[in-house]
Parts: C-alpha cells; sequence; structure tokens
C-alpha cells in the first residue's frame, strides 16, 4: 500500500512536469492511471524478486533481463513486422510479447492519444471508414485481382509445383472472398465453392472478378460518403466558428503519434502470410476480426479489443490486462510462490 501510494504520487507529479512541458493536452485522468497501473506492476514484480533472492548481487543482475525484454518488446523501440517469423507473427502481437506490461501499457497509451483527444474524435469514425475503402480499393482488391489471371494459366498446367503454387493461390482467393462476404453481405457471390483446382475455369474467373470489381464500387461509394461528410463538418466549423478547426488541430493533433499508430511510411502495405492477405497500413483503424468468442489476440494499434464476443475500448481492455498481471504477481507473492519454485528446482 505505501508503495502504490507512492506511485500514485509519483505518476501525478511525472504528469504536471511532462505533460506541461511537452504541450500534452487533455486526458490526465487516463495518462495517470496508465502510468500508475505500471508502476503498480512494476513495484510487484520487483517485490516478488526480492522476496526469492537473499543476495543483493543476485537482484542486480536480475533487474536487467527484467528490464532489458519490457523495454525491446514494448513496441515503442522495434516493429514487432521486423522480428523474426520464429518469435513473431503478421497481423498478430507475438505471443512473447503479450507477457510485457509494457506492449499493453504503451499500446494503450498511443491508441489513445491518438483517437481519444478532444479534436480527433470528432473525425475518428470518418477517418477510419475513408481509411478501409481506400485500402479495399488500392491495395486488397487489385492485389486478389491479380491472382484471379495466375490461377487461369495454372490450373492448365501438368506442372507439379506450378499446381501446387496455384492451389495455394486459389486458397488464399477462397479464404479472403468468405472474409469479405461476411464484411459486405450485401455484395453477393455463389462460387465460393468452386475456386478449388479441380473447379475453377475461365467462368468462375469470370464471375470473380466481376465480383470484385462490384466490391470496388462498393468502397468507391463508401469513400465518397465518407470523405463528403468529413469534408461537410469542417466546411461547418469553418463557417460557423471561424478558426476553431485550426486552433483545436493545433492544439489536440499530435503528428508524430499519427505516424506511428497509421505507420504512413511501411512500404509494403499489404502482405502475403499463410495464404493469408495482412494489412500493414493504418492499424489503428483496423477492426479486429476474432475466429471465435474466445479470441483476444489483435495487431498492434488495434483500436478495440474482443473476448467473450464483446469489443472493448483497447485502452481500458490493456489496462485490465496489466491490471490481471499485478494479481497474479500479488498472489505469487503472498504465497512465496516464486521463492518455493526455486528451491524446488535447486533441489
Amino acid at each position: 500500500l505505501i508503495m502504490f501510494a507512492i506511485s500514485a504520487i509519483q505518476s501525478i507529479l511525472f504528469l504536471l512536469v511532462a505533460n506541461l512541458m511537452l504541450d500534452i493536452r487533455g486526458l490526465w485522468v487516463e495518462y495517470w492511471f496508465a502510468l500508475f497501473t505500471i508502476a503498480s506492476f512494476s513495484n510487484i514484480l520487483g517485490l516478488n524478486i526480492s522476496s526469492a533472492f537473499n543476495s543483493a548481487v543476485t537482484i542486480y543482475i536480475m533487474i536487467p533481463l527484467l528490464m532489458i525484454p519490457q523495454m525491446a518488446l514494448g513496441g515503442a523501440m522495434f516493429s514487432f513486422d521486423k522480428l523474426n517469423r520464429a518469435i513473431g507473427s503478421a497481423g498478430r502481437v507475438p505471443i512473447v510479447a503479450e507477457f510485457m506490461a509494457t506492449r499493453w501499457a504503451y499500446e494503450g497509451l498511443m491508441g489513445l492519444q491518438f483517437k481519444d483527444n478532444k479534436f480527433e474524435k470528432q473525425f475518428y469514425e470518418l477517418e477510419k471508414e475513408i481509411s478501409i475503402a481506400d485500402f479495399k480499393q488500392v491495395y486488397y482488391i487489385p492485389e486478389l485481382m491479380e491472382y484471379i489471371d495466375i490461377c487461369v494459366e495454372g490450373v492448365k498446367s501438368n506442372n507439379d509445383s506450378i499446381r501446387e503454387n496455384t492451389r495455394n493461390d486459389l486458397e488464399l482467393l477462397r479464404n479472403e472472398i468468405i472474409k469479405e462476404l461476411k464484411r459486405t453481405p450485401e455484395i453477393k457471390f455463389g462460387f465460393v465453392n468452386m475456386i478449388t483446382i479441380d473447379s475453377f475455369n475461365n467462368f468462375v474467373a469470370y464471375n470473380t472478378t466481376d465480383y470484385f470489381e462490384n466490391l470496388k464500387k462498393y468502397y468507391g461509394i463508401k469513400f465518397e460518403n465518407a470523405n463528403t461528410r468529413k469534408e461537410k463538418t469542417i466546411d461547418y466549423y469553418n463557417e460557423h466558428a471561424p478558426g476553431v478547426y485550426e486552433k483545436l488541430r493545433s492544439a489536440y493533433h499530435n503528428e508524430a503519434v499519427q505516424e506511428i499508430v497509421k505507420k504512413i511510411y511501411e512500404k509494403k502495405k499489404i502482405i502475403r502470410y499463410k495464404n493469408r492477405l495482412i494489412q500493414q497500413v493504418d492499424p489503428i483503424y483496423e477492426e479486429p476480426e476474432p475466429s471465435n468468442m474466445l479470441e483476444s489476440r489483435t495487431h498492434f494499434y488495434a483500436p478495440h479489443k474482443h473476448l467473450f464476443g464483446i469489443f472493448f475500448d483497447t485502452f481500458w481492455f490493456n489496462m485490465l490486462i496489466i491490471w490481471t498481471m499485478t494479481i497474479v504477481l500479488y498472489a505469487t507473492l503472498y504465497y512465496d510462490l516464486l521463492k518455493k519454485s526455486l528451491n524446488l528446482f535447486g533441489k
């Protein structure tokens, strides 16, 4: 309780200095809660280590072994997309990073700062629609359409290697069309079951191309509508409250945060991984698509997290995860489980 109280005061003092110097406005309570949460976790982690080891030298050696992974796998120093596939995974935060409290705190604060500030929260939903529609038109659908011509030639080949590649390409097409039918049920397509190495032909290819063209038109309309609504909102500000829009943008919008959570400088906008297409840009606008009720893992900077069929705001979900870790560590401290485990291992 004493250490938690000190951490609460430290977090307040840190915010008073850092936020004022950096001119970070608003979200004071959320920032304080995030810093207090990660500090509380650190307190319990430190108490576990000090209770398990009797030697101060051993504890000093343990400190960097605990700190460096938290720093390196927190998401701020290195992009998870650049990690070796042996420990990383495309489209998901690597499992090893899921155990890092820093990753949950950093992701939560970055998403909060970008989408929940006084300026951006008025435009976030519109910008999300624009981003999704633009990505589908410019990158996603054209990428899928390229596979159609490849597959038309591939199914005619007698070469085993080419046919295997074609089988994988058709599986990718089928996987993505199934997902797209769930996203846009109003755009019909009745040939999903025929996108296989044995059934795919010119007729199916023609209908698949037609489906993608209709899908492209659909997202084109979505883009135009969302973009028009955003422009009208800005025009309303400029007409009824001249200067307010620019004043709010200047005060609350953070260009550096935007570059990070939107991955503006990412060269590969879309990648292929295990017969799926993975979006690499604008992760802050990309909603998770869970495959079951219990799936909660998402890509980094996802705006919401899923669990038990419910979508939660990322910031509060992440804070809950850290407090869960803290409670688990408190239990290990209370029952002295770490020391008992080390003694058992030593025997």
